[in-house]
C-alpha cells in the first residue's frame, strides 16, 4: 500500500512539474520578464498539457521497463 502511495506522489510531482517548467517562460513572461514570441508561447501551452502523459510514460518505464512503455504505447 505504501508504494502505491509513493507512485501517486511520483506521478503528481512529474505531472505538475513538468506543466510549471514548460509553462515557465509564458508566467516570466505575462510579468515582463522575458518576451517570448506568441507561437512559441501557444506551442509551450500545448506541451504542457501532456504532463500527465509525461508522468505516466516515466513512471511506467522506471516500474516494467521497455515491454510496459510498449505496452502503454498501444492503449
Amino acid at each position: 500500500m505504501k508504494s502505491t502511495k509513493n507512485e501517486l506522489i511520483a506521478y503528481f510531482v512529474i505531472a505538475f512539474g513538468w506543466m510549471w517548467l514548460i509553462n515557465l517562460p509564458r508566467i516570466l513572461a505575462a510579468f515582463g520578464f522575458i518576451s517570448i514570441p506568441n507561437l512559441l508561447s501557444q506551442i509551450l501551452g500545448y506541451m504542457a498539457l501532456f504532463g500527465p502523459a509525461v508522468a505516466a510514460f516515466v513512471l511506467t518505464a522506471i516500474q516494467s521497463g521497455k515491454a510496459g512503455v510498449k505496452s502503454l504505447w498501444r492503449r
